[in-house]
């Protein structure tokens, strides 16, 4: 008898516990349900349109390069995992959401706007404006994605004075920019459509293309019969293309960069042979662009200034000033803006910069050999210094 109870306490136990594990299994699917529904309901609202968070890629373990491959990761181009997708964050730019093939879809700078929210009578020096830039395509219909390239600044002209402001992308057709007072008297806002949207996916499609825009002159010397000189120049290019080569067969000579993998190709001179290279030369240029993206390019449509408030700004002198005392030295952070030109003199907010003239300049310089590894830039510098600095 006491053995039956003991098996009808546990029958009981085990339907309680199937029922309550029934039951919460009910709950939970229930839970699920109206959460869904939720969401459908949300997006009903918002016209189902929701914006999909940024991933960024992660960088590619192998690249391959002329049937070679060679490792490439975030170890050996000396960053964190952190800091490539910071830097994938930042090239992030959006585009349009479908192939745009009429001109009159594009950016109109025509038609695109900017105005000074809540404008002041007056301001002080260290104090910000907002700008909104509205984006307008040529049937003055506001646009529905971001992409366009716009520059914003507040200059003086009468004082050589200017600063850039970062210009936030909305994704929706609109853009704010926040703008700093950095010089005590007048200013003005100044607004520039550098490139559309539409062009700037031309410029992105184009950047990753293997189309040979740019074309090079190598320059052959070598003996000839009788004592003389030879001299030849055929076309010479980076080998690439999608199979990895521009030109197949036993058509060209070749010089491959050990380090990169990377070759430069050169069409075969005819009497002399490849090791008679002896330097190159630009040679012509070849536009990708079909009529459509001409059109787009246009002188009238890129690099425009866009109507706007063109009110005068009144900036106070602040007995709070603005500027750093940092010593400059490498690994400092770079502030928006970096800096601001008054008086056609750069004032820097990175850190406390001076200003040399040439004697100073060779005084620092005296005995020292400096190295300049760059791009064009770098060789302004070059050249800046090479005609300013004396004693060289």
């Amino acid at each position: 008898m006491g053995q039956n109870v003991f098996i009808l306490k546990d029958l009981e136990i085990t339907k309680f516990c199937v029922l309550s594990a029934n039951r919460l299994k009910h709950v939970l699917l229930l839970a699920c349900f109206l959460c869904t529904l939720s969401w459908l309901a949300l997006c009903v609202l918002n016209g189902g349109i929701q914006m999909r968070p940024f991933l960024p890629p992660g960088p590619k373990s192998v690249i391959q390069m002329n049937n070679s491959s060679f490792a490439i990761s975030t170890l050996d181009m000396g960053i964190s995992d952190e800091e490539w997708e910071r830097l994938q964050k930042a090239l992030d730019w959006p585009g349009p959401d479908q192939q745009i093939t009429q001109l009159d879809l594009s950016t109109s700078p025509v038609h695109s706007t900017f105005s000074i929210v809540e404008l002041k009578k007056s301001y002080k020096v260290g104090d910000n404006i907002s700008v909104i830039i509205t984006a307008r395509d040529h049937n003055k219909n506001l646009k529905t994605y971001g992409g366009d390239f716009f520059k914003a600044k507040l200059f003086n002209s009468k004082l050589k004075a200017s600063v850039y402001g970062e210009v936030v992308d909305h994704r929706n057709g609109t853009y704010s920019v926040l703008l700093l007072l950095p010089w005590e008297g007048q200013a003005q806002v100044f607004v520039r459509l550098e490139h559309s949207s539409e062009v700037v996916q031309i410029l992105k499609k184009y950047r990753e293309s293997s189309f040979p825009r740019s074309h090079y002159n190598g320059h052959f010397e070598g003996p000839g019969s009788k004592n003389t000189q030879i001299s030849e120049v055929v076309e010479c290019n980076l080998k690439w293309g999608a199979k990895g080569s521009l030109r197949k067969g036993k058509c060209c000579c070749e010089y491959k960069d050990i380090k990169t993998g990377i070759e430069w190709q050169c069409e075969r001179p005819k009497k002399l042979s490849c090791d008679k290279l002896i330097g190159h030369s630009m040679g012509r240029f070849e536009s990708p662009l079909n009529q459509f993206e001409n059109h787009l390019f246009s002188g009238k449509l890129t690099n425009v200034a866009i109507t706007g408030d063109k009110t005068s700004i009144n900036i106070l002198p602040n007995t709070e000033g603005i500027g750093t005392t940092e010593r400059c030295r490498s690994g400092l952070t770079t502030p928006v803006p970096a800096g601001f030109y008054f008086k056609d003199v750069w004032k820097s907010f990175v850190c406390n910069t001076q200003q040399l003239n040439s004697s100073q300049m060779g005084n620092c310089l005296k005995n020292k050999i400096v190295h300049l590894l760059g791009d064009s830039t770098t060789r302004q510098w070059f050249e800046y210094l090479e005609k300013n600095v004396p004693g060289k």
